[in-house]
């Protein structure tokens, strides 16, 4: 498949999932933490369900020596959500979006300063 199909797909997927998810979150009584576990719950469910389709052909690593890592990693993943979703219900889909494509930007500036450095 080329790329410029997969990045079209990407960008129709995400917009569907912001409207949708700010659709949900608009309501006062829709918490934002517990719909943060829930759509990692149902991440979890698709990944499942793509692993089982492939029939075992992706290769699951050993974390064993990344342990800690790992482990901090989804702790500030999970905390990353929670922020995330609390902005998507306080503001419009469409400043959201604005702003969190930004991410790559904070990334990319982020890491320069913690890897470059002499």
């Amino acid at each position: 498949m080329a790329w410029q199909l997969l990045l079209a797909i990407s960008v129709l997927f995400t917009s569907v999932s912001v409207l949708m998810q700010r659709m949900i979150l608009k309501h006062e009584k829709v918490e934002s933490i517990s719909f943060s576990i829930y759509f990692q719950l149902c991440v979890a469910f698709v990944a499942s369900l793509i692993i089982l389709i492939t029939k075992g052909k992706i290769e699951i690593p050993n974390f064993s020596q990344i342990f800690p890592s790992v482990l901090v990693m989804a702790v500030l993943y999970a905390l990353g959500n929670v922020a995330i979703f609390s902005a998507l219900a306080r503001i419009e889909a469409s400043k959201f979006t604005v702003l969190f494509s930004l991410k790559t930007l904070f990334a990319v500036v982020i890491a320069t300063v913690l890897f470059l450095r002499d």
